[in-house]
């Protein structure tokens, strides 16, 4: 009997250190590329230029699924995920040649896709969003420097 309490009371002190370490082993780190990317916006037979501008892109995995956020001025903000969800159905696109996602909101059908060339370290982001009766295409792309 003492020496069960003995193993417990070890047990309780090396416990809090355990679960520490294996929720360090959960975690996933975002991984964060900045780019320069340009676009073009389409509503209708009407499109507009968007300029050059400076975005970062966040890639995060976490088990099977992947996520994607562009971070930037307005036009350029953008997010889509593997995940499936009552809201949302998600894809991963990744492959041996790229990193992607593609998300889909399920009411209203509007469409993200976020994707990165491997080899090129090109971003391609593409989103078609249905709002007061009117498509809206967004269509980006621009190169991508790996973080020093």
């Amino acid at each position: 009997m003492n020496q069960l309490l003995f193993s417990l009371h070890k047990l309780r002190k090396i416990l809090p250190l355990l679960i520490g370490f294996f929720a360090s082993l959960a975690q996933a780190q975002t991984f964060k590329m900045p780019c320069e990317v340009a676009g073009v916006m389409k509503v209708g037979s009407k499109s507009s230029t968007f300029r050059r501008e400076a975005v970062e892109v966040e890639i995060l995995t976490m088990g099977r699924n992947i996520y994607l956020k562009i971070n930037g001025d307005s036009e350029y903000q953008m997010q889509a995920s593997s995940l499936v969800t009552e809201e949302y159905s998600g894809q991963n696109l990744s492959s041996a040649n790229q990193i992607g996602a593609k998300r889909i909101h399920r009411k209203t059908g509007s469409e993200y896709d976020i994707r990165v060339e491997r080899e090129s370290v090109r971003l391609h982001a593409k989103a078609e969003i249905f709002n007061a009766d009117k498509k809206i295409y967004l269509d980006f792309e621009g190169p991508c420097s790996l973080p020093k």
